[in-house]
Order: structure tokens, then C-alpha cells, then sequence
């Protein structure tokens, strides 16, 4: 448990790995409205949480929100109403999405806090505070490896066996 203070719009980005994947992880940083590029930004300031595939190779048409068709860089949207999926009804990202005093973001929160393949991941986050203009607090939980975490298995070294025929047009 480690309470963390990011300054808006600075040069912090805290990464949240997900062990079992290292492609994949949770990246929160925090954004103020009146800093110059920002001025779409829906609150005064407050946190961004974004969910990061770096597996996922496509264009942004994968808005599933499910393990086999997400985005590779996803704002998890704090109301749960994937409006940025769905293309509406407002503007593109609202006060909604973001998360700000009191908020938390974990496995029994909606949106929750699981990784694409559906497992938790146990990452807590909370104590959201607004400390001024320039800075938010929160409190993140990242549990233990475990004894049963498996690494991740690189796919170097592996050589195909056996593959069905091509056919044309496929």
C-alpha cells in the first residue's frame, strides 16, 4: 500500500503491471483543464486510469471491452457507460469518466479493476483527494505475487510442429 501524489500534467505517469502479462498494464496520470492542449477536459482536474494492451496491433475498432476485442489504449470510464465505445451521446470524454475526490477503482468496482483475460487483478485504488490545482493523492494497493504466479513464457525459442493447409483467400 503506497499513498501517491501526482502533479497534474507533469512529466509522472504511474504503471501498474500486470504480472502474469508485462504487455499489459494500467496507467494513471493526472490532468487539469486549463493546461494549454487540455481545455477538452471535462473537470477542473483529476485522474486519468487508462487500461494498455500493447499486444493489441489495430486501429481503433475493437470496442468490445472484452478479452479478444478491446483497445490497445483504453480510458477506464469511472460511471461504466463506455461512451467513448458507443461514439455518444456527448462530447467525447465527460466529468463521468474521470475520477476525482472520493472515487476508488478495483475488482468490485464498476468499471472494475480485472485484466482483459477476466482474472482480477487485485489493484486497489482510493482515497482519491484533490489536494489543489495542481496535484491529486490517492492510495494504490498492488497485491503480492502469490504462490501460484506463473511468469510470464516468452514465445521465443518455439518452432511450429504441424499447421493445416493455406487455402486461397485466406
Amino acid at each position: 500500500s503506497n499513498t501517491i501524489n501526482l502533479r497534474a500534467d507533469g512529466d509522472s505517469v504511474m504503471i501498474i503491471k500486470n504480472y502474469h502479462d508485462p504487455n499489459e498494464y494500467f496507467a494513471l496520470e493526472v490532468r487539469k483543464n486549463t493546461t494549454l492542449g487540455n481545455s477538452l477536459f471535462p473537470v477542473p482536474i483529476g485522474l486519468l486510469i487508462w487500461h494498455v494492451d500493447k499486444k493489441v496491433y489495430s486501429s481503433d475498432d475493437y470496442e468490445d471491452r472484452t478479452r479478444y476485442a478491446h483497445y490497445q489504449y483504453s480510458i477506464v470510464q469511472k460511471d461504466g457507460l463506455f461512451e467513448l465505445e458507443k461514439g455518444g451521446p456527448g462530447p467525447p470524454i465527460n466529468a463521468g469518466d474521470i475520477y476525482v475526490d472520493g472515487d476508488q477503482f478495483n475488482d468490485d468496482s464498476t468499471p472494475n479493476a480485472h485484466w482483459w483475460a477476466g482474472e482480477a487483478s487485485g489493484i486497489e485504488i482510493k482515497d482519491i483527494q484533490l489536494l489543489d490545482a495542481d496535484h491529486v493523492q490517492f492510495t494504490v494497493i498492488i497485491p503480492e505475487i502469490h504462490a501460484d504466479h506463473f511468469d510470464y513464457i516468452p514465445k521465443t525459442d518455439w518452432k511450429l510442429v504441424s499447421a493445416t493447409p493455406s487455402l486461397d483467400g485466406y
